[in-house]
């Protein structure tokens, strides 16, 4: 098992420092904050097991999440192996030991003429190269290409659009809800459901081979919904025999009125539809800012204009 060296503050973490670049017999692992020098520690433990001869460089694997700063990473290592293979040289003729001063200098300048051997890039790429020289075993086809940041988006847009575009004509549940709650959209959130529903499952491809069984729990969506319609008209009709308009308790409730509203005028034409429902109340919940102005913290005012109606 690796050994754990935790990175404290630079005035005392030479010791640290020391055994990474020369504890090369043992693996590593460095726990530290950013901008502490992990990666020149990195450079150095390998400019250093490359010199000892421990490896040759395209049996180095250095991976890291960008592109950007697996570039910095191949550049400095680059300028490391350069800069010590340039004081090697100008210890000729000064080593103690003549043999290991002649085996560092080749090793590096090997190092040196086949850098671009080492996997050096980011996660995606490492993975990438595997997959293209395991074609058969992995099942796929050996002229894939990784996709980029900004093309991986766009392609599943396109995908999302034709997923949606093939579901308008037998819509399953979730997505017949989304549907309705279009009609009722409140235009001053950022997302409409249907862009909602885009995101979420941008977001479950992240899951995409979470092992675990996905968790359902039970929920009466019609005798919830029954019980809310209930709730609202009753309030919406027991705040309209206010008879001071400009009283705030009247105001308040201003989103209630609209809820009972919009649910009398869809039940006009048509047997209750709980999408429609459920659309109407959530596209109402989602205005004012205060608790009591949206339908549920209303119909905490239920029992007191109970009290005054009797």
């Amino acid at each position: 098992m690796p050994a754990v060296i935790p990175f404290p503050n630079r005035s005392d973490d030479q010791a640290a420092r020391d055994r990474i670049e020369g504890s090369l017999e043992e693996s590593l692992v460095v726990e530290a904050a950013a901008g502490t020098g992990k990666t020149t520690e990195l450079v150095n433990r390998v400019v250093a097991v490359l010199r000892k001869g421990l490896t040759s460089v395209e049996r180095v694997v250095a991976v890291t999440f960008t592109r950007k700063a697996a570039g910095e990473l191949k550049l400095r290592l680059r300028q490391e192996l350069d800069r010590a293979l340039t004081e090697l040289r100008s210890q000729a003729g000064v080593a103690s030991e003549a043999r290991d001063w002649e085996f560092e200098m080749r090793n590096l300048e090997k190092a040196l003429a086949r850098l671009e051997e080492a996997r050096i890039g980011t996660i995606h790429s490492f993975c990438a190269e595997i997959l293209r020289e395991r074609p058969v075993e992995a099942k796929i086809d050996p002229a894939f290409e990784d996709l980029s940041e900004i093309e991986a988006p766009r392609l599943y847009r396109q995908a999302f659009r034709r997923w949606s575009q093939a579901k308008l004509s037998a819509p399953p549940p979730g997505f017949r809800r989304c549907l309705a709650r279009l009609a009722f959209r409140n235009y001053q959130e950022d997302q409409s459901p249907f862009d909602q529903l885009e995101s979420a499952g941008w977001k479950l491809i992240e899951w995409r081979d979470f092992p675990a069984p996905w968790t359902t729990h039970p929920f009466d969506r019609e005798a919830a919904s029954d019980r809310l319609a209930s709730q609202v008209l009753e309030l919406a009709d027991l705040s309209s025999r206010c008879q001071r308009t400009k009283d705030n308790l009247f105001e308040d409730l201003r989103p209630v009125r609209d809820t009972a509203d919009a649910i009398r005028r869809a039940e006009e034409v048509a047997h209750r539809d709980y999408d429609t429902l459920e659309a109407v109340t959530s596209g109402q919940e989602r205005r004012g800012k205060e608790p009591a102005r949206t339908p549920k913290g209303c119909l905490a005012k239920t029992s007191s204009l109970r009290a005054i109606a009797s």
